[in-house]
């Protein structure tokens, strides 16, 4: 279970990033599953039993992270647009927006470059960083 807790959020991140775009992610409902996880997480801190202390930080933070992730992409998308005047470009490899085969065809600058590369790290990364904080 405690697997399921870490992995379905860091799931739902990357398939966000991937299709931010698409209608499904649109508006409010891109809103839908990290505040759903917020409930969870509120569920799972009252009524779970205590377990080991770091395991169980570890967990509560798996549930926040889709509401931090989602605003970290609506933040990139805005300075996106403030900077390059259109949204983002997801510079990765299986992304719809650039011919990976090709990348040098497609018009992404550098800082959707650096917002694709920190969107990776970020994701990888996210659930562990409450250990940098924890004693």
């Amino acid at each position: 279970m405690k697997f399921f807790i870490i992995i379905i959020p860091f799931i739902y991140n990357y398939i966000y990033l991937f299709n931010r775009k698409s209608k499904i992610f649109k508006v409010y409902r891109k809103w839908l599953f990290p505040f759903l996880c917020i409930l969870l997480g509120l569920l799972y801190v009252i009524l779970a039993p205590d377990s080991n202390g770091t395991e169980r930080t570890i967990e509560i933070w798996a549930f926040f992270t889709p509401f931090i992730f989602t605003i970290y992409l609506s933040l990139s998308s805005l300075l996106s647009k403030y900077f390059n005047h259109r949204d983002f470009i997801l510079y990765l490899r299986y992304s719809d927006e650039i011919d990976y085969l090709n990348p040098k065809k497609s018009n992404a600058k550098s800082l959707d470059k650096f917002i694709s590369y920190f969107s990776i790290f970020f994701i990888l990364f996210l659930p562990f960083i409450i250990l940098l904080f924890k004693k």
